[in-house]
């Protein structure tokens, strides 16, 4: 056998000293490699595994070949049986081909990668103003905003920033303050637990709660339009009632409301404003039909939503529907209906406070709060058949005070706390695609 085996190597030199190639190379003998992993990852997602078998029939020194898409990064494993990889924007294929002492001994395998992300969480870029809880958040557009709130640097701080962003590129960029001329001019409109919509291409801000730690606080009900394409911010007519914080907003049509909350650090409100940005003019409504601070509401098509939320003693998984054309209750001061608003079916969640609310196209959602025990738990509401399903928990976990919002088929949560202290902030921030 070592005679052969000799003969055989003589034979391979005198072919590579001749033809200039070796017409000895080692056969190809792993076939129909099998490369296990997901076949649908997140935009950015990070330590994605794939692996294969080990060589099966080694014949010297062994290495693993791993090709990735362009963006993508092996972080760990390269030239072994199990990688893992940090993809970028781009998907695309991943490839493995086996190799022995310099020689190929399998053809190469390929697992097709896809963004797509159904039903699914996916981590974004971290909030870039850090940790924040109790802000504001909406969307214009195409873009996402988030605003106010509370931090903490070396104490509990209270802002009047205001961030943009955008989905497509992913970024943060920020904006003209609360309150701010284009420059960032800060004139002291630091908030939190304040409210916030969006009407047409124009954001609004109002409400909340400041407290300078000396000074007693502050409970507020001025209120703020933004403009996206000049970046100013200009002061409109005070919130309709008393000042309040914990209150609900949201938007129909060219129309904004806001109501419930409380008028400092008791009490508890119903009165419900509409407001007209074309007249500046707040307006009443009919009353919610529960006392509540730190609910919901979302608006899907021309109803509005209200619900969870504490009356003072007793956390709530109620569920209201605001329809803005009822007449039946009267006509308010313009002779407009005064709508109505009428009991649905309960979320079928603990109830909590400082939930996230939002929609997304004809459904609603409502995740997380906090129920004395902070929840992840994340639901979906068929107005159309007045039903709630259980949908997987949101998977950035537990947390209250959080800010949600959509844009397009997405619906975004992140910031908040884990625990009740700001110390526990949070910054990560979350899309889900529907």
């Amino acid at each position: 056998m070592r005679f052969l085996n000799f003969k055989l190597q003589i034979f391979c030199l005198i072919a590579f000293l001749v033809f200039g190639i070796s017409s000895c190379r080692k056969p190809i003998v792993i076939a129909n490699v099998v490369i296990l992993g997901p076949t649908t990852v997140c935009y950015g997602d990070t330590g994605v595994i794939f692996s294969v078998a080990p060589d099966p029939n080694p014949q010297g020194n062994t290495y693993i070949l791993w090709t990735v898409p362009e963006q993508a990064q092996i972080t760990s494993g390269n030239g072994t049986n199990i990688i893992k990889v940090d993809f970028g924007r781009i998907a695309g294929k991943i490839g493995v081909k086996y190799f022995s002492d310099g020689e190929e001994i399998s053809e190469e395998s390929f697992l097709e990668v896809k963004f797509d992300v159904q039903n699914k969480w996916c981590r974004e870029l971290d909030f870039k103003a850090g940790i924040r809880t109790d802000g504001v958040g909406f969307s214009i557009g195409n873009k996402g905003y988030i605003g106010t709130g509370l931090g903490y640097v070396g104490a509990v701080k209270y802002y009047d920033d205001f961030w943009e962003f955008d989905p497509e590129f992913k970024t943060w960029t920020q904006k003209a303050d609360l309150g701010g001329n284009g420059t960032n001019l800060n004139l002291g409109m630091q908030r939190a637990n304040a409210v916030g919509f969006s009407i047409g291409n124009k954001g609004y801000i109002g409400t909340g709660h400041k407290s300078s730690g000396i000074s007693p606080d502050q409970y507020l009900k001025d209120f703020w339009e933004y403009d996206p394409v000049s970046n100013v911010w200009l002061r409109k007519a005070d919130c309709g009632g008393t000042t309040r914080q914990f209150a609900v907003a949201f938007s129909i049509g060219n129309k904004g409301y806001v109501g419930s909350g409380q008028p400092g650090n008791t009490g508890i409100l119903t009165d419900f404003y509409e407001y007209d940005p074309i007249t500046d003019v707040w307006t009443l409504k009919s009353d919610l039909p529960v006392p509540r601070f730190s609910g919901v509401g979302f608006s899907i098509g021309n109803k509005g939503y209200f619900g969870m939320g504490t009356n003072g003693s007793v956390r709530q998984n109620d569920f209201f529907e605001f329809d803005p054309s009822d007449a039946s209750l009267g006509l308010d001061v313009n002779g407009n209906p005064l709508g109505k608003w009428t009991a649905k079916q309960n979320v079928p969640s603990p109830g909590s406070n400082g939930s996230v609310g939002f929609s997304i196209e004809n459904k609603g959602y409502i995740g997380t709060g906090f129920s004395g025990v902070y929840l992840k738990g994340f639901y979906e509401y068929d107005p159309n058949l007045n039903i709630w399903d259980t949908l997987p928990d949101f998977e950035g976990g537990t947390r209250g005070s959080a800010i949600g919002f959509s844009i397009g088929n997405k619906g975004y949560i992140g910031t908040g706390v884990t625990q009740t202290s700001i110390l526990n902030g949070l910054k990560d921030f979350w899309v889900y695609t529907k």
